[in-house]
């Protein structure tokens, strides 16, 4: 066979990115198989069913959650900031988030001019 001819393989980035479209576009949550069929790819399809053995482990890289045997992406967690209502009650208005000072420390460590 020519392998000039054969087409590329995808990559791992551009099915996990298959793979988050899919779970964005459905209303509800979707089992493997389901996920698979939607995105019909040859990489993820087996005698023209899905195959969903192909897609469980892309969906645990992106962070999908599991329930009930059926899959849905995390909502993003919003960052509590201090003095807000988190989900251990209220927070001092002296403690700062750990992404709040990551961001403040990488400010700092700019050169100023």
């Amino acid at each position: 066979m020519n392998q000039e001819s054969k087409p590329a393989a995808m990559t791992e980035e551009a099915r996990k990115e298959r793979v988050r479209e899919v779970l964005r576009a459905a209303s509800e949550p979707l089992g493997s198989v389901q996920i698979a069929e939607r995105i019909g790819e040859a990489w993820c399809m087996w005698n023209g069913s899905g195959f969903g053995s192909a897609v469980t482990p892309l969906l645990r890289k992106v962070g999908a959650k599991k329930s009930s045997g059926k899959w849905a992406l995390k909502a993003a967690p919003a960052e509590v900031e201090p003095g807000c209502l988190g989900e251990l009650g209220l927070t001092p208005p002296g403690v700062m988030s750990h992404a709040r000072w990551e961001r403040l420390k990488a400010e700092m460590a700019v050169p100023q001019q």
